[in-house]
């Protein structure tokens, strides 16, 4: 994989993850939500950036 599209793809990562920290208290359900299922998102996201990461090192 292109290594622009990996730092995209991480970068958009990393803005949905801040627009959820940041999100405005309205609805206190849907953030209830977003981080009763976040740890397994965090989880798969911190997988695949170490992926990314080893595979870049290899790549050079």
């Amino acid at each position: 994989m292109n290594k622009y599209l990996r730092g995209f793809i991480a970068g958009s990562m990393m803005g949905i993850a801040a627009g959820i920290l940041f999100m405005p208290n309205r609805n206190g359900e849907v953030k209830k939500k977003v981080f009763g299922n976040g740890k397994n998102i965090v989880g798969s996201a911190a997988q695949m950036m170490a992926d990314m990461i080893t595979d870049m090192k290899h790549n050079k």
